[in-house]
């Protein structure tokens, strides 16, 4: 019988991770930016932002279908885009 490897064991984390958890932390980060945008709340939008940095950097070390890629990273600039704005109305930026 072959002996695992720690590669066979980073394999298996990514794929749990990449099959469950990602969306779970897509979800609620598109659930907390939902929210901060009604509320114009700066902490839940940065919460969203730090749930969705994980799966960039995923995207980053990780070679995953273009398409989804693009989503992520549009979605994530989005989040940023929206933090700053909120930031701005709330006089912490000018």
């Amino acid at each position: 019988m072959d002996d695992i490897t720690m590669y066979d064991l980073f394999q298996i984390l990514l794929f749990w991770y990449m099959l469950i958890i990602a969306w779970v932390v897509l979800g609620l980060s598109v659930l907390f930016f939902i929210i901060a945008l009604r509320k114009k709340s700066q902490k839940l939008m940065s919460v969203s932002v730090i749930l969705m940095t994980p799966n960039i950097l995923l995207l980053i070390i990780q070679e995953i279908e273009p398409v989804i890629m693009l989503l992520f990273i549009i979605w994530f600039a989005v989040q940023i885009l929206m933090f700053i704005k909120i930031l701005r109305e709330k006089r912490y930026l000018k």
